[in-house]
């Protein structure tokens, strides 16, 4: 387990230790969270969920088969949720990181209304 303050940290720890999973936000000093995607594309098999204030990359991260996309402030029931998604042998091309991108983007918009 390991936290990394910036772009450059998390590239560094990411190389030198076994990451299974990877929390990850979009904006990060030095560079985005895109960026960090890009430069261990060799780790890619990382499991990630992206925890975030910015929905308009949601479609964007998907693209990385990431595990789930959960908005600011975290719900910790949406959290759990999203750890329980990672268990060995599960398929993370399915209809169900959609459906969860979904559930996100309108529980955002909740949020906004109240």
């Amino acid at each position: 387990m390991g936290e990394a303050a910036n772009v450059r940290d998390a590239k560094s720890f990411i190389k030198s230790n076994k990451i299974d999973l990877l929390l990850l936000d979009i904006e990060m000093p030095n560079g985005s969270g895109f960026d960090l995607l890009e430069s261990i594309k060799e780790n890619i098999d990382i499991k990630i969920i992206f925890v975030t204030a910015h929905h308009e990359y949601a479609l964007k991260a998907f693209r990385y088969s990431i595990v789930d996309y959960l908005l600011k402030p975290i719900n910790p029931d949406d959290l759990q949720a999203a750890v329980k998604k990672i268990k060995p042998g599960a398929d993370f091309d399915s209809p169900e990181k959609i459906e969860s991108l979904i559930e996100n983007i309108q529980k955002r918009g909740e949020r906004s209304i109240r």
